[in-house]
């Protein structure tokens, strides 16, 4: 493995820097670590959570700026890790700075994926509006790198993250494509399901499943949620999910 690590289950996030392990290298560079954790990955079955602390004798720290710069312009993966891990280490919260690393052209999904697991861990208060906004990122891009599945787990994840907030599934229910069915309708149905035995304000999410039950053909399911929107006996203010 050469500087990247595609093979990683894009599901699980391998490296989720949880540690029970605690690597310390001292100037080595960090695809050895990424290839060693790949590794250990082989050996076991469940997800391996590796926390890396990497120290190099000759690494000065970055200011604000110069870690924004490296973010937006660095195209090896080691220097964005290296400012990232600098970012993290001065508990540096701007989202919109994160941002930038996010957007960087060289990264593919899975480091995307790996740097935004890091942040939310790093800074659970924010973890919501770290996966909301990757899930956005990923709907954004789906068509081009078939990233619906990216996109519709990271909504999932926000909304495991604050289950009260409808904008998760308000958002996924958008990115719906009738024409190619993706993200798959019944999987979405599920998730705007779910919320709307979260969310305080349901409505919204009624008329989501209403619809899309009206696409399915399922007259019956259309007509249930329908009812549940209007007020009265069985409507939205005597509901009971289903």
């Amino acid at each position: 493995m050469v500087g990247r690590y595609r093979k990683f289950k894009r599901t699980s996030t391998v490296l989720t820097f949880v540690t029970p392990f605690l690597i310390i290298f001292q100037g080595v560079p960090i695809s050895l670590f990424l290839q060693i954790a790949l590794e250990w990955e082989h050996r076991n079955s469940t997800a391996i959570h590796v926390r890396a602390c990497v120290h190099y004798s000759n690494m000065s720290k970055l200011t604000i700026e110069q870690i924004r710069r490296r973010f937006e312009t660095a195209s090896l993966f080691n220097e964005l890790f290296d400012a990232f891990e600098q970012a993290i280490g001065q508990r540096i919260e701007d989202l919109e700075l994160y941002r930038q690393l996010f957007w960087n052209k060289s990264l593919n999904t899975d480091e995307i994926c790996l740097f935004g697991q890091k942040l939310a861990h790093e800074f659970p208060r924010h973890a919501f509006d770290i996966y909301l906004w990757l899930a956005s990122m990923f709907a954004v891009n789906y068509a081009i790198h078939d990233n619906y599945e990216l996109a519709l787990e990271y909504f999932e994840k926000a909304a495991a993250a604050k289950p009260d907030q409808p904008t998760p599934y308000l958002d996924a229910a958008a990115c719906y494509e009738p024409d190619l069915n993706i993200p798959p309708i019944t999987r979405l149905i599920s998730f705007l399901k779910i919320g709307s035995r979260s969310v305080p304000e349901p409505r919204p999410l009624f008329e989501k499943l209403a619809g899309f039950y009206e696409m399915m053909g399922n007259d019956e399911m259309y007509k249930f949620y329908r009812r549940k929107i209007e007020p009265g006996p069985g409507g939205i203010s005597s509901f009971s999910n289903s």
